[in-house]
């Protein structure tokens, strides 16, 4: 799986909703996110995990980082 610019395009014009692929990511990077941060509490893990899936929309829109898995 490929996302960058054109393919976050092409996937909101095909009528994707971004919303639910923006939980879609928090909610497999939260998991991982408590792994390495033990000390946090759910309601924390979950807040960073928000903001570090805007800050990788923000870095794909504006500054074409490409994700792949």
């Amino acid at each position: 799986m490929k996302i960058n610019k054109e393919t976050l395009a092409q996937y909101i014009q095909a009528g994707g909703n971004i919303t639910e692929l923006a939980q879609d990511m928090t909610n497999k990077i939260a998991p991982l996110m408590a792994e390495k941060f033990p000390m946090l509490d759910a309601m924390t893990i979950g807040q960073m995990a928000k903001e570090y899936v805007k800050t990788l929309f923000i870095e794909i829109t504006y500054n074409g980082l490409t994700l792949e898995r």
